[in-house]
């Protein structure tokens, strides 16, 4: 019976370990195995029991992995959710950062025409104190909004962007 030895390999037994099961010997079983004998009506009963056993537990088995797989494409499903409200957020961030630099960067260009203009023009101390106290806080606005922050956050919005393909890919 070339079956018992399929159950016997798909349990992991050794024939040692079957044959103490079935209650014979380990040279009976391999004649059985090779087909030379046939096992008693204990054996085969308790080589049926044995077979029920492992078909309910394939049955749940699969049952355990398809929870498990629903469950994955849920999170997965709520992951990617995630990950698209969260680039949302970041590429208005970046929109805001270019926005805001670029507003700095023509109030500091302003600031220097006016600046050449004031030392053109022998203005007082207090106004050209007052263009580099502007000057200096505009620098540090675009410090907060600088290219280099930019970048990050283009970066950020990539690294985004391939998660969502990548979760794409996935058939929901």
């Amino acid at each position: 019976m070339r079956s018992v030895k399929k159950m016997r390999e798909t349990f992991g037994l050794s024939q040692e370990q079957m044959a103490i099961y079935l209650n014979i010997s380990r040279g009976f079983l391999s004649m059985v195995e090779a087909g030379k004998r046939t096992l008693p009506t204990t054996a085969l009963a308790k080589l049926a029991e044995l077979q029920k056993s492992l078909q309910s537990n394939l049955v749940y088995g699969q049952k355990a992995m398809q929870q498990q797989a629903t469950k994955d494409l849920t999170e997965l499903k709520t992951y990617a959710k995630q990950c698209i409200i969260k680039l949302y957020q970041l590429q208005q961030e970046l929109d805001l950062l270019k926005e805001q630099h670029g507003q700095c960067l023509k109030v500091w260009l302003a600031l220097g025409h006016l600046k050449q203009g004031a030392a053109a023009t022998d203005s007082n101390d207090r106004d050209r104190l007052w263009l580099d106290i502007l000057e200096a806080e505009t620098l540090k606005k675009m410090r907060n909004c600088s290219l280099g922050k930019q970048a990050v956050l283009k970066l950020k919005i990539a690294a985004l962007e391939r998660e969502i393909e990548m979760a794409g890919k996935i058939k929901f």
